[in-house]
């Protein structure tokens, strides 16, 4: 990785400071487990969990995932996985309780990851960059499709801030995705130096431009979309949110009803599910995914049977 690359990313990306949050020990039968100190009463009991390390082509770096699954069967959801891409100064033990919460609530199983430079995936120096973030949501991707079975008509692609790009270039290459939500996003970097001034400096490249994909992720399928942005996001601002959604319905045509704006009035950039927003917010959320209507070609099968 040149200079000028290194502090690029050095201001994009921000892997949570010090060890990361969870542990990971192998034991003497070859099995690994994952553990983390999160509170009294957050992990649900009815959940299982599985950790696996996925290798990833040319590189002696894994990405570390972790697959929650319900013990409840039946529910809208009960065949589909969410595909959790999480934002900036996460891992996956900072986000545990929250995906607990997202399985055990919405009945489906999620599947969760760190992005290579991330939690137990640190390699400093050479990761993360875009590039590899893209690669480590393919390959989880490919792993619930090749090792779990899902169909991709099953995997909803949900992201988090920084986590957006990576659901977003996942539809544009899978747009027969179940659905997509995107919890925070941005436009793109350089859209954000107005918000993070000190990230800019002159030849920046643009990084994540999640607007431009918009008519390739419309082309790419029948997915829809659902946009939640809080009305008080001080890091990023909610006009991004409504901006990205001006911009897929303006390829969208006829079809408008595949996006789905929800804002969370008065929620901040990190406090959306919180204990004040979390009735509204699920609501939201809960909405869109109970609701979604078959693809044309499943419609026509249910009519002929």
């Amino acid at each position: 990785m040149n200079a000028i690359a290194a502090k690029v990313n050095a201001r994009v990306f921000m892997p949570p400071d010090g060890e990361p949050t969870y542990v990971v020990t192998n034991t003497a039968d070859g099995c690994v487990h994952f553990t983390t100190p999160a509170p009294p009463g957050v992990l649900a009991e009815n959940v299982d969990m599985e950790f696996v390390l996925l290798p990833v082509a040319n590189s002696a770096v894994g990405v570390p995932t972790l697959l929650l699954s319900g013990r409840q069967p039946g529910g809208p959801l009960a065949d589909k996985v969410i595909l959790y891409s999480h934002g900036n100064a996460d891992d996956l033990g900072t986000i545990l309780p929250y995906i607990f919460h997202l399985c055990a609530t919405l009945g489906c199983a999620v599947m969760a990851y760190d992005y290579r430079g991330y939690g137990h995936a640190r390699a400093p120096g050479k990761y993360p960059t875009e590039q590899t973030c893209y690669e480590d949501a393919e390959a989880v991707l490919q792993y619930l499709v090749a090792a779990k079975k899902y169909a991709e008509s099953q995997i909803i692609l949900f992201g988090r801030s920084l986590g957006c790009s990576m659901a977003i270039e996942g539809a544009r290459l899978h747009g027969r995705v179940h659905a997509v939500v995107l919890e925070a996003p941005f436009l793109s970097i350089l859209d954000m130096s107005s918000a993070w001034p000190l990230t800019y400096f002159p030849g920046f490249p643009n990084m994540f431009a999640n607007r431009d994909k918009a008519p390739e992720v419309v082309r790419a399928g029948a997915a829809p979309i659902l946009i939640m942005h809080g009305t008080a996001d001080s890091i990023i601002p909610h006009l991004h949110g409504e901006e990205l959604a001006i911009a897929f319905r303006a390829v969208l045509g006829r079809n408008q009803d595949r996006l789905t704006l929800v804002l969370v009035p008065g929620a901040d950039h990190n406090n959306m599910c919180a204990a004040e927003f979390h009735a509204f917010y699920m609501q939201g959320l809960a909405d869109f995914l109970f609701t979604i209507p078959p693809y044309p070609q499943q419609q026509q099968q249910q009519q002929q049977q």
